[in-house]
């Protein structure tokens, strides 16, 4: 082009509009951007309305006043005692071999003296079990979290609390060979305690280990049995103990905690890196302005608006395992369907928690295969019932609904619910270290239960007093 037109207006004009319009639409773009991001931010109140309006917590203060604890009722109080112990025998260095033993794993090969290392390492301990015993007493456990951390809170109970869980276990076998039944007894209901308080803290992750805790418990309280069995004195401090237990945890209370610290956690992020990772898809998180408050303000309102989504979902009856994780699982494919900016963070820190209600009927399956169990060998003194039915509810198996599977071997039994598979395998038990948590049920089982002397005159197969049948709680 000459110098000549290049000094024309026209040409000028051209060059100045080429410069200007490009300029224009950006502004505009990011204008319409800001307008749609505020206006996305502003549903932020309008959610958390609701989800108060629903009952459920949205701010530290508020989840940690769900657990009511008042001045010297509070378990967690007892429980940051035991954990400094608990890590004070950490420093002590003991052997390996020891420490096998107390969690009850099986040696490879013969440990010389094993009894005797194993009553000295629980002695080493007795403070601790003081201390399990002393929060039991106490109704509420609440650790009065600083939820306002968001992702950075940790929760250095659970790890130990389980360890001491295992001990406890070791110590009720330990105390029924020693012919000590009502300190057996206590331990085991020492074990279930500590489910329960885990079980109070409003997370996932509580709830988990609550229910691993449980498991703990159960198992504890199946191998002290095979030893007392024909003990009607044992029997009825179980059956007792069984009929009194706190309720599982109830997953609604668990997601409380986990929108709450989700709140916390958009909160404090100021750039992508705070995420702590980038799953394949999400790149596009790396260019996000977070910190800008009315971008953290919009993820924040569709995090909440997921959550009372997902807490509207929730059936009413926390038995109601199968459709709560069909619900589950129909919202996260819902959930990972959305590929909006605003559903950006939804889809990397919704938790996967649809298993979870599984976990929480398999629990309660093992409770009840328990309960039924001490019921039957109470009432084999007398003669072995033809089916279990009349045991109420908890003869009932959760994970189908069914009466839990009964069948009596000459003179013996085995109770069985289908357990995480859904199929009667026949009463096919576990095999511990084979991972094969297919093609098995959870079975308890005794043979030769009936005693060839005559059956005590007492109350042994009758009901505790002050414990209705079927009080066995969720």
């Amino acid at each position: 082009m000459s110098e000549e037109n290049r000094q024309k207006p026209w040409f000028k004009l051209t060059c100045l509009g080429c410069f200007i319009v490009p300029c224009l639409l950006g502004l505009g773009t990011f204008g319409y951007i800001k307008y749609r991001i505020n206006q996305k931010a502003d549903q932020l109140p309008v959610e958390l309305a609701k989800i108060k309006a629903m009952g459920l917590p949205t701010t530290s203060e508020e989840l940690n006043a769900r657990v009511p604890v008042s001045q010297g009722q509070n378990a967690a109080t007892v429980y940051r005692e035991l954990i400094a112990e608990y890590e004070s025998l950490k420093k002590e260095k003991e052997p390996k071999e020891v420490l096998n033993l107390l969690v009850g794993e099986v040696a490879k090969e013969p440990i010389p003296h094993a009894n005797q290392l194993l009553k000295d390492a629980l002695a080493r301990r007795a403070k601790i079990f003081t201390l399990v015993t002393q929060a039991s007493k106490i109704p509420n456990c609440n650790f009065e979290r600083d939820w306002t951390k968001g992702a950075a809170l940790l929760f250095p109970e659970f790890a130990s609390i389980k360890e001491v869980a295992k001990w406890l276990a070791t110590r009720a076998k330990l105390q029924v060979r020693q012919g000590d039944k009502a300190g057996a007894i206590e331990s085991v209901n020492d074990i279930f305690s500590l489910a329960h308080h885990m079980g109070q803290d409003p997370t996932m992750i509580g709830a988990l280990v609550s229910i691993a805790i449980d498991a703990i418990g159960v198992a504890a309280l199946e191998a002290v049995t095979e030893t007392e069995r024909n003990d009607a004195t044992y029997l009825a401090m179980a059956r007792q103990m069984m009929e009194r237990l706190p309720p599982l945890p109830i997953m609604k209370d668990a997601f409380a905690g986990e929108l709450v610290g989700g709140r916390y956690t958009i909160a404090s992020i100021r750039s992508a890196r705070d995420l702590g990772f980038f799953e394949e898809g999400f790149e596009p998180m790396r260019h996000i302005p977070f910190s800008d408050p009315a971008v953290r303000k919009m993820f924040e309102a569709s995090f909440v608006r997921a959550w009372r989504e997902v807490l509207t979902l929730l059936p009413e009856d926390p038995d109601e395992w199968k459709k709560a994780s069909e619900d589950m699982d129909k919202f996260g494919q819902k959930l990972d369907a959305d590929k909006s900016i605003e559903n950006t963070l939804n889809r990397i820190m919704f938790p996967v928690f649809s298993n979870a209600f599984q976990a929480r009927a398999i629990a309660l399956a093992r409770r009840r295969v328990a309960s039924v169990s001490l019921r039957l060998l109470q009432d084999r003194l007398h003669a072995l019932p033809k089916t279990i039915t009349q045991y109420g509810p908890i003869a009932i198996d959760p994970m189908d609904g069914k009466p839990l599977r009964f069948k009596a071997d000459g003179r013996g039994f085995r109770v069985w619910s289908i357990d995480r598979d859904l199929v009667d395998n026949g009463g096919v038990r576990y095999k511990r270290g084979t991972g094969a948590y297919r093609d098995v049920d959870y079975v308890w089982g005794f043979d030769t239960v009936i005693p060839e002397a005559k059956p005590p005159t007492g109350p042994a197969g009758g009901p505790p007093p002050a414990i209705s049948i079927g009080a066995e709680s969720r």
